[in-house]
């Protein structure tokens, strides 16, 4: 039998006009399966701990941040009882009330973290100096947070934000890296396609010719083909063809409809407008600028 998750809700855990909370844990733990409808985050200060979410584990170590979105099933066990964390708990309603609509508001903050179960990337090892300012940042936000004194909630707003912010950019990293990673994979796939368009591209070619060149289905060929080249299938053509096409209009023996169906166009006005487009004039004026 499945686990039934303990369910905490914001209105039972945090206050309703200030819906946050930052707290420190150290020691051995062990949680029960739970989920609640606010964000958590938990820095790992020292030690090593694992997160279990959807099944799989997800091991924490010195200077890693986890994020787990609103309703997420998951739980936090620690077997090293040196390990330090600390724990920040607050709903999406707490970041977005006092910036949304603001010229300095940018939901990017928040745009790794409110995602579903198959999207959840919860866990960021952050880097050399990140770590540091991480830890100081949580550091305020504790101190702001126990103290309470006249304007804390203007700090920890502030320093909330500035750690999204910091895991929101080695989110983009890692994405990244992971672009990398995947067009490396790849990279042969779009070298065949690339020296098969260049040996044709005089020819009436379709996308799903080339593609079945690359070893790739259609979609997934479009999508590879646009991250490595920064072109479409149909803006890679137009661009070889309009390249040649520049070479041959220097030939004053050849008449632009020639030129047209020479490098692949079968229709005039159709090569007309490509050509504006790529060399941002049209072939006539383009040969009597040359």
């Amino acid at each position: 039998m499945e686990e039934t998750p303990v369910v905490f809700r914001a209105c039972d855990e945090l206050e309703e006009n200030f819906p946050f909370k930052i707290y420190t844990f150290e020691g051995t733990l062990r949680q029960p399966l739970h989920v609640h409808d606010y964000i958590q985050i938990w820095f790992v200060r020292h030690g090593i701990c694992t997160h279990w979410m959807n099944g799989r584990a997800h091991e924490l170590t010195t200077g890693s941040i986890f994020v787990l979105p609103p309703d997420i099933p998951h739980y936090m066990e620690c077997q090293n009882p040196e390990t330090s964390l600390v724990g920040m708990e607050f709903t999406e309603a707490f970041i977005r009330s006092d910036v949304e609509g603001s010229p300095f508001w940018d939901s990017g903050y928040l745009e790794p973290f409110i995602v579903s179960l198959e999207q959840v990337k919860p866990r960021f090892p952050l880097e050399g100096a990140a770590v540091k300012t991480v830890g100081a940042l949580f550091d305020e936000l504790l101190w702001e947070f126990r103290r309470q004194e006249p304007g804390y909630q203007l700090f920890i707003r502030a320093d909330v934000l500035k750690v999204l912010a910091l895991i929101s950019r080695q989110y983009g990293r890692s994405l990244d890296e992971e672009k990398l990673q995947y067009l490396e994979r790849y990279k042969d796939s779009v070298a065949r396609a690339i020296a098969y368009m260049d040996e044709n591209f005089q020819k009436k070619i379709y996308l799903e010719e080339v593609a079945r060149i690359a070893m790739m289905s259609a979609t997934s060929f479009s999508y590879v083909f646009k991250e490595a080249t920064g072109r479409t299938f149909t803006e890679q053509l137009n661009f070889l063809r309009v390249r040649r096409a520049k070479e041959l209009l220097k030939d004053p023996n050849r008449t632009i409809r020639a030129v047209a169906y020479e490098v692949g166009f079968q229709d005039i006005a159709y090569f007309d407008r490509v050509f504006k487009k790529e060399a941002g004039v049209s072939p006539r004026v383009y040969r009597q600028n040359l």
